[in-house]
């Protein structure tokens, strides 16, 4: 999941060979590189538009791979996994393409428990806590996790015979994991079949208008500044 930013280059290189020969491919990797920065801003207001209070890590997920005057393309991408972290990748493709959510890690640990069904994913239920993001809790997460007994840290372990707060059941035809509190039980996560999501962020045709707006101006700058510096 990548824009590759080549515009025009070989043609306005060839433009510009009465200067000398080391100057325009400099000049052309450096426009490269503004303008995928300048895409890479685009694609994050984008995703501030479309996703509702978007993380930090969601919004850091677009990254820029830089051009070099012996490689003048520069590249806009994704990032993939990071340590104990979701692959942006993975959970942003189906905003952009549609499609079905993937798995999280958390309903991946849930499955190799035995405790969610083949085919099916969670949300989050009345019981749920959530951060400022619109996510659920971290912290609730891991509670439940240890107290069912499927772990994000084998080190993570809740003591045996001790009544949890959590724990798995079907309830009034409601299949998830329930709490424990005073005057009764809340779901906090419902099983569901897997979601489907309808593309709405527009990755590529985002960066696309970037570069179709301003990958000239932007390498007419950088030789116009070469020129003024001699070279």
């Amino acid at each position: 999941m990548e824009i590759s930013v080549r515009a025009d280059v070989q043609d306005a290189i060839r433009q510009l060979r009465l200067i000398g020969s080391e100057v325009v491919p400099k000049a052309a990797a450096a426009a490269l590189n503004d303008t995928a920065f300048e895409g890479r801003r685009a694609a994050q207001e984008e995703m501030k538009q479309v996703f509702d209070r978007p993380t930090r890590w969601t919004l850091n997920a677009p990254w820029v791979e830089k051009a070099r005057s012996s490689n003048l393309v520069s590249v806009v991408n994704l990032q993939g996994k990071a340590y104990k972290s979701t692959d942006a990748y993975a959970y942003l493709n189906p905003q952009i393409e549609g499609g079905p959510r993937p798995a999280k890690r958390s309903e991946k640990l849930l499955r190799d428990r035995g405790i969610l069904p083949p085919g099916m994913f969670i949300v989050p239920g009345a019981g749920a806590r959530m951060d400022s993001h619109g996510n659920m809790s971290r912290g609730q997460m891991q509670q439940i996790l240890a107290q069912v007994r499927a772990y994000f840290d084998p080190l993570q372990r809740t003591p045996q015979g001790r009544r949890t707060e959590y724990f798995h059941a079907v309830i009034g035809g409601t299949n998830g994991i329930w709490r424990r509190r005073a005057g009764g039980m809340v779901p906090v996560l419902v099983f569901v079949k897997q979601p489907q999501y309808r593309a709405r962020f527009r990755f590529y045709s985002t960066v696309e208008r970037v570069v179709a707006r301003s990958w000239r101006n932007n390498f007419e700058k950088q030789i116009s500044a070469r020129l003024r510096r001699g070279y």
